[in-house]
């Protein structure tokens, strides 16, 4: 199949392929497994198609001498667009620019901080930017500029950019009419028409793209001779096409694409103008006027019935409720407005860009200071402004120098720059963010060069082409510097940029090339006579050779890299189904089957990891065979979960999740074993997770907890330094307080422990006051909050001899989370110390219901059983608070005290 007609074909579903179809859950949603093994597999065919070239393209050798002009000719039968001198025509220009860029990008690569990621991804298999998907774009790219020869080929991948676009756009325009049938909405912001993109932006991105081609080729068809009355059906149905796309755009509600399709419209009239003549511009005029009339009456007639009511009016008819169609539209005033987000376009360029100049003063400190972490040095830090951090770095450095919006005080991680070439910039260093603007300066100064100097020589049609791709790279890069490029914008760029390398044989197509039954008498091929056979000389088998061996590599690495993730993330996803409905075992096999077809993508190991700490739950009376036949059943969970978490921390050192996750096993661990060992190593990973992101103080309460969890106060005092120099003493400080509070307790400082639980339970009592609008999720977890600031400060006033402000507050504590099974004890305490031994009975018992596992409510009811002379009960306690680690001779002195005391 000649490689254009591959190209054709493939193009079409790289773009509609959406990225939910395997799995949706967790960070593996975010997983564009099918595209991207689309858009691998498809390079390694592009690779393996010129290989066979090249093997065959040697002719004949006299015996087994190499002769190096045959050698040079099999070369330029092999890759015919490359025989041209480099700088022998404007456009060659742009195979230099595309190559610059692959070279600074493989050499970041090589030189990368982490190397595994930036070859293959943050997740293998991920819509990112690691150098195997820039590889496979620039062989996309290639493959175009090396042949690309004829207007019938640009036709055909036009057509197919114009079909696709259609496709995304009528998908588009149902989701925004309620019609949802693949399930693909984002469910965060039910407003935006994703499409099949995954994404509002990446589909308004596509479009962008997609838009001037689709009015070129308008144009182009127009400017034929056609017959009476087919004028104006013609520019009827191109306008229909072009009103789908313009509304497939509009319900995207992406500000960013709708000005980079203003922008490549407009320019594409005025190149129309300049260039085509007026007549080119009037029909572009025209049929832009038909798909602006399209829009207007849909936009006109449809206006108040917008998504997001048309799917409450379905919930509410499945749940048997009835809502009044005028309720519906009139609800829609509430929902997003074509008008209102429209004319906010100017407001929010000249404003704050929606947040993202926060996030590119971050990159710029990035990009100029270099900073690293301070658990290990820099590589190489001379040479950093240059190269950069490495491809798909960007998420993990961005940390470092995050800064809190200032308009709402949040914390937002970013995973790219909202800048194609500031990303490039951080990523690739100085070499890649001149590499990659050279990437759409180049072609567009080439084809104004072109425009200009070839105004009169070239074709109408040939100029028109022209306009059309300038057009839709001018639209292009202005809508990436506040955008996101992604699997399928990227592919069609890249296309675009081997369309511009390819324009020198487009425009020097000779005339026997469009009828194909004449062909010069050079390009005939020469019969062999019959009964003869080729022969080849041992001096020409080492190509085949060669080529034998590449494609087998390339093969290999296809498999292993693009076609087992989708096949390890359909294991995967059944792991996902069996461990949600209790089949443990299953899932454990099915994670394991994934892994092993996967090896790169740590979170697969994290999610066995999950699965013993599901076991470690007890869910569903389920227990693991292995560790049921060993001595301590939980301990061997602990450390089952330790060495999961362990290897996905190990493929990842850069990411903070799976380090945490390990940080908390490890010291889930370090708490059943007792190790000094273990509970060094679970703060040290705390500590790590917390340098990761410095600006994020919960991070560093995380280790400040952990601290005080090992029995080390005074470094969890230390630790909160940090986080109190991020809040201040604002009311998000109120866990630090709480955490710190438990640190002066543990000091023996009571007065000064009182003092923090007494400035955490102000600030946490202001934030429930302010939360009325807050999800549930997290007014519950300010109450739990609460609740545990009043329990911790109850044991305190026990300690000092205040029991009965003790039980008010820990009546606060019980009454916010029923189920906080330590406040149960600390007020059994205060009623033992006010000799009401029944009471305290009942809080020791319900705090064991609620924690069986909870040593300090046995400790404390075997005292309370010996006070009232039922030593049998007591010695059973006794038990119980040894098996759970519990020093049992300090309690035997206890109950002797006791003894003598009753």
């Amino acid at each position: 199949m000649e490689v254009t007609w591959l190209l054709t074909v493939f193009l079409v579903p790289l773009a509609f392929l959406d990225r939910d179809y395997v799995l949706s859950e967790a960070e593996l949603a975010f997983i564009d497994l099918p595209k991207i093994a689309l858009l691998r597999t498809l390079a390694a065919f592009i690779a393996v198609f010129w290989l066979v070239e090249w093997s065959f393209a040697s002719g004949r050798h006299n015996g087994t001498r190499l002769d190096l002009q045959q050698f040079r000719a099999g070369a330029n039968r092999a890759f015919p667009r490359w025989r041209v001198t480099l700088f022998g025509h404007p456009c060659r220009w742009v195979i230099a620019a595309a190559g610059l860029f692959l070279a600074s990008t493989l050499l970041s690569t090589v030189l990368s901080t982490s190397f595994s990621v930036s070859a293959w991804g943050m997740v293998p298999g991920q819509d990112t930017y690691p150098a195997y998907t820039v590889l496979a774009h620039f062989l996309l790219f290639a493959a175009v500029a090396s042949h690309l020869k004829t207007s019938a080929q640009l036709a055909r991948l036009f057509g197919a950019m114009i079909f696709m676009g259609t496709l995304v756009s009528g998908i588009a325009i149902t989701q925004h009419f309620g019609i949802d049938p693949f399930n693909l909405l984002d469910p965060v912001d039910l407003s935006q028409a994703t499409s099949t993109l995954g994404n509002a932006v990446v589909a308004g991105s596509v479009l962008v793209l997609i838009l001037p081609l689709t009015l070129t080729s308008a144009v182009i068809t127009l400017e034929r001779r056609v017959a009476r009355g087919a004028f104006g059906w013609k520019a009827l149905g191109w306008g229909l096409v072009l009103g789908i796309h313009l509304l497939g755009l509009i319900f995207t509600f992406g500000r960013g694409p709708w000005v980079g399709a203003i922008a490549a419209l407009f320019s594409l009239l005025a190149l129309f103008l300049l260039f085509a003549g007026w007549r080119a511009c009037l029909k572009g005029l025209l049929v832009l006027g038909l798909a602006g009339g399209l829009c207007f009456l849909t936009l006109a007639t449809t206006q108040g019935i917008l998504l997001g009511d048309l799917q409450a009016a379905q919930k509410n008819a499945a749940s048997g409720a009835t809502s009044e169609p005028l309720e519906v539209v009139t609800g829609a005033t509430n929902s997003r407005n074509v008008v209102d987000r429209f004319t906010s376009v100017g407001g929010a360029v000249t404003g704050g860009l929606s947040g993202r100049i926060v996030i590119w003063r971050a990159s710029q400190r990035l990009a100029l200071q270099r900073p690293w972490f301070e658990f290990e040095d820099l590589s190489l830090p001379w040479l950093r402004p240059v190269i950069g951090y490495g491809p798909d770095l960007f998420k993990y450095t961005y940390l470092l120098e995050r800064r809190a919006d200032p308009r709402t005080g949040r914390l937002v991680s970013e995973r790219y720059a909202h800048n194609y070439f500031i990303h490039k910039g951080v990523e690739l260093g100085a070499l890649g963010l001149i590499t990659s603007l050279g990437l759409f300066l180049v072609p567009m100064g080439a084809g104004a060069y072109l425009l200009v100097r070839h105004r009169r020589s070239y074709s109408i049609v040939h100029r028109l082409v022209l306009a059309g791709l300038l057009a839709a790279l001018a639209g292009r890069f202005l809508e990436q510097t506040t955008g996101v490029a992604s699997v399928s914008d990227l592919a069609i760029t890249w296309v675009l940029f081997g369309a511009f390398a390819a324009i020198p044989a487009i425009m020097e197509e000779p005339p026997a090339v469009q009828d194909p039954g004449r062909l010069p008498a050079h390009t005939q091929r020469r019969r062999r006579p019959a009964g003869s056979r080729p022969t080849m000389a041992i001096g020409q088998m080492w190509r085949p050779a060669v080529a034998v061996a590449l494609i087998a590599g390339i093969g290999t690495l296809t498999w292993i890299k693009t076609i087992d993730y989708p096949l390890a993330a359909v294991k995967a996803r059944e792991g996902l189904d069996q461990t949600r409905s209790g089949q443990l075992p299953k899932a454990l096999e099915s994670l394991a089957h994934a892994e092993s077809r996967a090896p790169g993508v740590f979170v697969y190991p994290a999610l066995r990891a999950a699965v013993y700490s599901v076991y470690a739950d007890g869910a569903q009376g389920n227990r693991e065979a292995e560790c049921s036949v060993t001595g301590d059943y939980r301990t061997c969970l602990a450390r089952k979960t330790v060495l999961h978490n362990r290897e996905a921390a190990q493929q990842r050192p850069l990411d903070w999740r799976p380090q945490l996750a390990l940080a908390q096993s490890t010291l889930a661990l370090a708490s059943l074993v007792g190790t000094t060992q273990l509970s060094s190593d679970a703060t040290g990973l705390f500590r790590r997770v917390a340098q990761m992101d410095p600006q994020a103080w919960w991070r560093w309460e995380m280790l400040a907890a952990a601290y005080n969890q090992v029995g080390q106060p005074q470094k969890s005092l230390e630790s909160l330094t940090a986080s109190f120099s991020i809040l201040g003493d604002s009311d998000e400080a109120a866990n630090s307080f709480l955490i710190q509070g438990i640190a002066r307790r543990d000091l023996q400082q009571p007065a000064e422990a009182l003092a923090a639980f007494d400035r955490s339970i102000s600030r946490f009592q202001r934030l429930k006051d302010t939360s009325k609008k807050r999800p549930p999720a997290y007014r519950s977890g300010l109450n739990n909050s609460l609740a545990d600031a009043y329990s911790n400060r109850g044991a305190i006033l026990n300690d000092v001899g205040r029991y009965h402000e003790a039980i008010s507050g820990l009546d606060q504590a019980i009454s916010l989370n029923p189920n906080l099974a330590i406040a149960y004890n600390n007020r059994a305490n205060s009623y033992a110390n006010l000799e009401q031994i029944n009471h305290a009975l009942d809080d020791y018992d319900e705090a064991i219901r609620l924690d069986p596992r909870l040593a300090l409510a046995y400790y404390n009811r075997a005292l309370a059983y010996t006070y009232l002379g039922d030593d049998q009960k007591a010695r059973l306690d006794v038990g119980r608070v040894a098996e759970l680690g519990l020093d049992a001779g300090a309690l035997l002195e206890s109950i002797e005290e006791a003894k003598n005391d009753r």
